[in-house]
């Protein structure tokens, strides 16, 4: 199993998938990978993400940005956590 089946089924959206199931899953829902740098922001409030996020590798940090340029750490995700499922069920630009 390579790393990022490893990091997968222990997701809580694949939780319990055996691997010819996850790998049929994942031919049908057709992944986009995302590789961004240290500080790189992902996406930014106004635009709407292509579907619901699994973080594979590496750390994301959620930040809110008030008016004034103030950032808030609004959560940390960590590998196999989801992100930004309700905006993308949801067909939401981002807050």
């Amino acid at each position: 199993m390579n790393n990022i089946s490893a990091v997968l089924k222990n997701s809580s959206l694949f939780t319990g998938t055996e691997q010819e199931q996850l790998e049929i899953l994942l031919s049908k829902l057709h992944p986009i990978p995302w590789t961004r740098r240290r500080g790189e922001t992902l996406v930014q409030p106004g635009e709407k993400v292509p579907g619901v996020g699994v973080l594979l590798f590496g750390g994301l940090r959620i930040l809110r940005e008030d008016f004034w340029g103030n950032r808030s750490l609004l959560t940390v995700i960590e590998p196999g956590e989801l992100f930004a499922e309700v905006f993308a069920c949801l067909e939401l630009p981002l807050t």
